[in-house]
């Protein structure tokens, strides 16, 4: 009967235990699902800037590549000028269309990285923007 009795009194112990355990093992798991969503949707959101960031970098190089870029640069890197006025305005729009979707994005998501690019574009000759901008599409193309 004693041991009859000691047995039951062990039971219960490790029935307390258990249902401790478990109930420990819902909280956590209660936990980590509501740490997962919430890592899930800023992961979301993260990929949406980089999408957007991207969208707005290739953007960009279409604007520095296409015709009128190539025919800008043609120009300026000719010996002879031909017309002063109308190769510094078409650079000047070709600037300010970059910048501009550049510093739109950046203040949309306020991204310090874009803000710094778009500074540089009108600082820096093109050559030296389109390197930052392949090392920044790169990097971005890495983290996705």
């Amino acid at each position: 009967l004693a041991d009859l009795l000691n047995k039951v009194a062990s039971s219960k112990r490790d029935l307390e235990r258990t249902t401790e355990a478990i109930e420990a093992d819902e909280e956590f798991l209660a936990n980590m699902r509501k740490d997962c969503e919430h890592e899930d949707t800023e992961y979301k959101k993260r990929a949406e800037v980089r999408s957007q960031e991207l969208v707005a970098l290739g953007e960009t190089i279409k604007i520095l590549t296409e015709d009128d870029a190539r025919e800008l640069y043609d120009k300026t890197m000719s010996f002879l000028q031909v017309s002063e006025s109308s190769s510094a305005a078409a650079q000047e729009r070709a600037v300010e269309r970059a910048v501009g979707r550049i510093a739109k994005i950046a203040k949309l998501h306020k991204n310090w990285a874009l803000v710094s690019l778009a500074v540089r574009v009108r600082l820096d000759a093109f050559t030296k923007v389109k390197e930052a901008m392949d090392k920044m599409h790169a990097e971005l193309a890495k983290q996705q």
